[in-house]
């Protein structure tokens, strides 16, 4: 890994927009590596998702020096607990979500089938909130039955509050996609300041330790 290279991880269940951020942002931001991680066939069981997360790190730590936007279905205690995570000089996470009815409603207009009904989705959509807030919350679905090769000690002790754990949240339930896209790029830019000035909180050696407070 690179070790000034940047990652801005983006995770929301189906339905969130993050397929579309990344098509809005493609040619718009070309000092940056963007990833769609998104699973819109059909359903991959938990060690899948985790171990294509793992696998996609590991492919982007060969490639060429630059910032990556990662974006996917898995939550931010998969991303932490990945052994190549700690190799970036620095991790900024975004829950991207929206509500329970646009969500449905934008599921239902791709004609989307697979064999994870819309409740699913909707709960998967609700555990990720709650996970984005605390990280002690129902950390089980996760970790029971998952990979055995992720280093879930990293952060399973971690509690609400924690420096390290402020994930930052964009609902876009009602924007447009221009202002979706304004906000973003905001959020990116302050989120490259903060590393800069040494106040970013997920810095390389988070592993080991709070890091520095910041601010949204």
């Amino acid at each position: 890994m690179h070790p000034r290279a940047m990652l801005f991880f983006v995770f929301g269940s189906l339905g969130s927009g993050k397929s579309t951020l990344l098509r809005r942002l493609r040619g718009d931001m070309p000092d940056m590596a963007l990833v769609d991680a998104d699973v819109p066939r059909a359903a991959v069981s938990k060690v899948e998702r985790q171990r294509q997360l793992q696998e996609r790190l590991e492919a982007i730590s060969r490639g060429p020096q630059a910032d990556v936007l990662y974006a996917g279905q898995s939550p931010l205690g998969e991303l932490l607990a990945c052994p190549v995570a700690t190799e970036f000089a620095g991790i900024a996470p975004c829950l991207l979500d929206c509500g329970d009815t646009i969500r449905i409603q934008r599921v239902r207009s791709r004609g989307w089938r697979n064999d994870t009904s819309e409740l699913d989705l909707l709960r998967w959509a609700a555990w990720m909130r709650l996970h984005a807030a605390n990280p002690q919350h129902d950390q089980s679905v996760l970790i029971e039955g998952g990979a055995p090769e992720l280093r879930w000690e990293r952060w399973n002790r971690w509690r609400r509050g924690d420096a390290r754990w402020q994930v930052t949240v964009f609902d876009n339930s009602y924007d447009d996609e221009a202002e979706t896209i304004r906000r973003f790029l905001t959020w990116i830019e302050s989120r490259r300041r903060l590393l800069a000035d040494g106040r970013l909180p997920l810095v390389a050696g988070w592993d080991r330790g709070p890091g520095p407070a910041a601010h949204s």
